[in-house]
């Protein structure tokens, strides 16, 4: 019999070729799909490959039957692809509770990124006491006041963003400055590093991303910022962190008020290059 097949797998690609399409080109565990396989061929296999998928999820974990499906695809059936291009900053955040059971899905998926050697020398602080979240606060607005804002000011529009865009960017940018104590979670991704070095952010950020994708899967509004790290020793010394451990960023997490919607960036011939530095990538 058949195993149900994730929802994920199932969907047409978003550039409307099948699963079946892409099973004919694409080695499983057992045996190899050909143009002239049939659909119950392909199910099989897809249904072994997602059970291979279970059973390393759960080696070395103990064993939960009632762990639901969604740990092994996004959680409302969306594509991991589609997840990328609308994961963008959500700062406009609901003070509603968010579980600690989504938190710790978020944070698993951060622990799942490469860092280097695998020496895992980060620690991720999760916060939700409103006084320390107020105290860093004050940091953050004043650094928003001294150096954000005039910069939003007197710039222009990035590419992929008109001026309208840019001024709605650069309002939600204030009303998270003023509503950052109000987020009901914190994550701050931290390492246990001294000194620090240029490749250090290396062993962090790709976790800060996992999370960022994680809580776009979970229906969570989150952003990726650093601006702390302007008065870096006030903000971690409210924070509480111990010598020897400095933060990277902090991740508010909530209900998003807005909706999610596309990244907006710029053509990309416009930044990549082929061989040498300036000499057209011609696979765009």
């Amino acid at each position: 019999m058949l195993r149900r097949m994730s929802p994920v797998l199932a969907r047409k690609s978003p550039a409307g070729s099948d699963l079946e399409g892409l099973l004919t080109a694409v080695p499983w565990k057992r045996g190899r799909a050909r143009a002239g396989d049939g659909p119950l061929f392909l199910s099989t296999q897809l249904a072994e490959n997602h059970a291979a998928s279970r059973r390393c999820y759960h080696r070395g974990r103990p064993r939960d039957e009632n762990y639901r499906e969604q740990v092994y695809s996004m959680a409302d059936g969306t594509e991991l692809f589609e997840i990328i291009h609308t994961t963008r900053a959500m700062r406009r955040l609901k003070p509603d509770p968010v579980p600690d059971a989504l938190i710790n899905r978020i944070l698993e998926a951060g622990q799942c990124a490469p860092n280097g050697a695998n020496a895992q020398q980060w620690c991720f602080l999760v916060v939700k006491d409103r006084g320390i979240k107020q105290a860093v606060q004050v940091w953050y607005q004043r650094a928003f006041d001294e150096v954000i804002g005039p910069h939003y000011r007197s710039s222009a529009p990035p590419p992929g963003m008109d001026p309208e865009r840019y001024r709605r960017q650069a309002a939600a940018v204030q009303y998270l400055t003023e509503h950052f104590h109000e987020a009901p979670v914190w994550i701050v991704p931290c390492l246990q590093q001294q000194p620090t070095k240029r490749w250090s952010g290396a062993s962090i950020y790709p976790a800060v991303q996992n999370m960022l994708l994680a809580a776009r899967a979970l229906g969570l509004g989150a952003t990726l910022t650093t601006r702390h790290l302007v008065y870096e020793k006030e903000t971690e010394a409210a924070l509480g962190l111990p010598p020897g451990v400095h933060s990277y960023a902090i991740i508010p997490i909530g209900y998003p008020i807005g909706k999610f919607g596309p990244v907006r960036r710029g053509p990309l011939h416009q930044i990549v290059y082929k061989d040498r530095w300036g000499q057209a990538w011609d696979g765009t």
